[in-house]
């Protein structure tokens, strides 16, 4: 049996730069309390490294992110979160003169940039992820009243986009390009169904583009793709989202061993796997680990290296 590990196609810009400044603050400060300005929206990789690290996750309410600074102790190296902070929170920070490290992802940059040369009004829906953090962020640094159309669940939040005062030709939807699955086309059919005059007119780049295509130019006729992720993927989805529509591709979702065993994988099929970041390194190397008891040798790609492939 042959077996390549990709490199997660599904760990975002986010987390990846958080643990690159992660990585640089630990480094510079050895002995210092470092803590995390925020919590993290997913990715149980990044927390464990981070919790390796001795970095503290605050995880605490955005409105509550200027006092925390204003009382905190000097001597605390703060990492600001990931999903944007606000000049004033910078501008706290040099007043106190405390050291900080600016984790903010070039996704929620981009995501900032798109709103801000906006040719429309000040009204903008965000279809993805709900992130409260990042949702408050760049309604006060773009000026913009943000709504936030949550694909995880029928939420609040989603009855408040879906309200007639945001029938308006100067609504904006933007969305993540990279949910390209069933759950999206569903939101943005009933947001369109509700508010046929708001405009569908930016979306955000797909983080993993090139991580798929890599993926997806190794992948021949009866190969085998595994994904490991705690959270079920309907078969439409895998394929928009790996673009396997073109190929012959068999492939599951797991997220345990026992998942691994089940399938029962022929010995002489060619092994893809790859994850997206929502399960532990330790459950990671579990299933590895089952599949080297079935004779395969090598070393376990870490997510943090930079190669795309490596062969057990």
């Amino acid at each position: 049996m042959n077996i390549e590990i990709i490199e997660p196609c599904g760990y975002s810009k986010t987390l990846n730069n958080l643990l690159n400044v992660a990585y640089q603050a630990r480094t510079s400060f050895r002995n210092s309390n470092i803590v995390l300005l925020g919590g993290l929206l997913n990715g149980e990789h990044a927390k464990n490294e981070l919790s390796r690290l001795n970095i503290v996750v605050l995880d605490i309410p955005y409105e509550g992110f200027a006092d925390y600074l204003k009382k905190v102790d000097r001597e605390t190296i703060i990492i600001t979160s990931p999903y944007g902070t606000e000049q004033k929170l910078f501008k706290i920070m040099k007043k106190r003169k405390i050291v900080y490290f600016d984790a903010t992802s070039p996704s929620t940059l981009d995501k900032e940039k798109l709103i801000k040369k906006a040719r429309f009004g000040k009204k903008v829906i965000f279809v993805g992820n709900i992130n409260t953090v990042e949702e408050n962020y760049l309604a006060k640094s773009t000026n913009h009243r943000f709504f936030f159309y949550d694909l995880n669940t029928d939420s609040p939040s989603n009855a408040i986009c879906l309200n007639k005062k945001n029938n308006k030709k100067s609504t904006q939807i933007i969305y993540q390009s990279e949910i390209a699955n069933d759950s999206l086309s569903m939101a943005l059919y009933k947001i369109k169904t509700y508010l046929p005059k708001a405009v569908i007119n930016h979306e955000v780049s797909d983080e993993n583009y090139d991580k798929k295509k890599t993926l997806l130019e190794k992948l021949k006729d009866n190969d085998v793709l595994l994904i490991i992720s705690s959270s079920t993927k309907t078969d439409k989805y895998i394929e928009e989202y790996y673009h396997l529509n073109e190929k012959n591709i068999s492939y599951a979702v797991i997220s345990d061993v026992p998942g691994a065993i089940a399938l029962n994988i022929e010995v002489h099929r060619k092994i893809y796997v790859t994850s997206d970041g929502s399960v532990s390194r330790k459950t990671i190397e579990d299933i590895y680990n089952y599949f080297r008891y079935r004779g395969i040798q090598g070393d376990l790609l870490d997510q943090q290296v930079k190669s795309v492939v490596q062969n057990l």
